[in-house]
């Protein structure tokens, strides 16, 4: 990505208790000055899983300066802050994502703008990667929006990011037994 770095703002989430559930993004006050994200994480919850089927959003842009308009409150999808993503939904500015998509609505900088809307995607895999929510529009300091409302990736999960393949235990006992049947055998 470009210009991008975490801020600490208000953003709740709710998270669905089955594996690659619907996942809603509850956003109360965010606020994000141009081409500012942050990741979304909920305790020690932020990787995905799953595949992205769907997005449905209904956000109100409370406050707005220097031209950020209620559309471009952006979602990204990317392996971490300092790669381009892969996925960008709404943002005037293109943060080099390989499917973007804009929101139906919300092209207006005017407070208290509806924004979001329904935006079918082609079920992309975005198991392993990294959910991060900002302002899409690359306007700098000067270019503040605030939003609220709520954002829902259909067919994704936030989950505990499982880290580098390491064996369960149970298979290294089962290892170990292997090793000692094998050593009796030589006998």
């Amino acid at each position: 990505m470009k210009r991008c770095s975490a801020i600490a703002v208000v953003v709740a989430c709710s998270v669905g208790a089955v594996a690659h559930a619907d996942y809603n993004l509850q956003l109360e006050f965010f606020s994000a000055y141009g081409g500012e994200f942050q990741q979304v994480t909920v305790g020690d919850r932020d990787t995905l899983e799953g595949s992205l089927t769907t997005v449905a959003a209904n956000f109100v842009m409370t406050a707005s300066e220097g031209f950020t308009y209620a559309n471009d409150l952006t979602v990204l999808i990317a392996a971490d802050l300092n790669s381009d993503p892969i996925i960008q939904i709404g943002g005037f500015t293109d943060w080099g994502a390989g499917f973007r998509y804009e929101w139906p609505n919300g092209a207006s900088s005017t407070p208290g703008t509806t924004g979001g809307g329904d935006i079918s995607i082609p079920s992309i895999p975005v198991t392993g990667l990294k959910m991060f929510v900002g302002n899409g529009y690359d306007g700098g300091l000067t270019a503040t929006g605030t939003w609220l409302g709520n954002v829902v990736l259909f067919g994704v999960d936030l989950v505990v990011d499982p880290g580098p393949a390491i064996p369960a235990p149970g298979a290294i006992a089962v290892l170990g037994l292997a090793g000692v049947f094998t050593r009796r055998r030589r006998r």
